[in-house]
């Protein structure tokens, strides 16, 4: 019946209309933006459940596009909007609104938007790119008071109780010489890039005082997780550092713990 025919014609549009916003999403990833515009299905085509990933897209591409005032009132839109949001969309949206805010020349404002959105989901999966763009965007010579470095910190929770054990103290620079600690319950993820980032961030202060507190937020993320990628990256920091102060004895050192 004729019925039947437009039921299908809707139902088939609404199908290419998903297939549409799955290659704007393949188109985005390769940087191809221009061709990802134009894959970009008509609004009156995009069904109600795809409708927020379409506005997430839309935003994206006008980000892209070099319209990030555009970009990030989409953004915040989705923010405002939650429900019925697939939770890496919204937490995406808040990277995405930070992305735009800071393609307008304002770091600083972009950074405390990660964190607030990170007060407010301090569980979120994307905390290695949160925290990333969060360093990325600190001064290259920030103060020993920086606002964003002071709000990570209330994060870093005190160390749990040490075991019950000696406590080697082969130098300052011993990652042995920090409490041994175990967690049975496993650590909290947001300690570990607060406990990285802060360190990261201290050490551009540049101070006899923030070099210590660097040092000593470092051997603790080595020392309660071991295991974790972002030790890695401490380990190699750390080197870094004692290379650029000419001890290369040092630096072989650290990389060998």
């Amino acid at each position: 019946s004729s019925e039947n025919v437009a039921h299908l014609m809707v139902s088939d549009a609404a199908a290419l209309a998903g297939i549409q916003l799955n290659q704007v999403e393949i188109l985005l990833d390769l940087q191809r933006t221009a061709e990802a515009r134009k894959a970009m299905p008509p609004t009156e085509k995009i069904t109600a459940k795809d409708r927020q990933r379409a506005a997430f897209l839309d935003a994206q591409l006008l980000l892209n596009e070099g319209h990030p005032a555009q970009a990030q009132a989409g953004f915040q839109e989705l923010i405002n909007q939650p429900q019925g949001q697939a939770l890496p969309l919204h937490h995406s949206a808040a990277i995405g609104l930070a992305d735009a805010i800071q393609y307008q020349g304002k770091p600083d404002e972009a950074a405390k938007s990660l964190l607030q959105f990170l007060q407010d989901h301090p569980d979120s999966p994307d905390l290695a790119a949160i925290f990333q763009r969060i360093l990325q965007w600190l001064p290259e010579k920030p103060t020993a008071t920086d606002p964003v470095l002071e709000r990570i910190a209330q994060w870093i929770t005190p160390p749990m109780r040490p075991a019950i054990g000696p406590i080697s103290t082969a130098g300052a620079e011993a990652v042995s010489a920090w409490p041994v600690t175990a967690d049975p319950d496993g650590q909290s993820e947001l300690l570990a890039y607060s406990l990285y980032t802060r360190g990261v961030g201290l050490r551009r202060v540049d101070t006899p005082e923030s070099k210590a507190e660097s040092r000593r937020l470092l051997f603790r993320l080595r020392a309660e997780y071991p295991d974790h990628l972002l030790t890695q990256q401490a380990l190699y920091e750390q080197a870094h550092w004692s290379l650029d102060q000419g001890d290369a004895d040092q630096a072989f050192a650290i990389l060998e713990t």
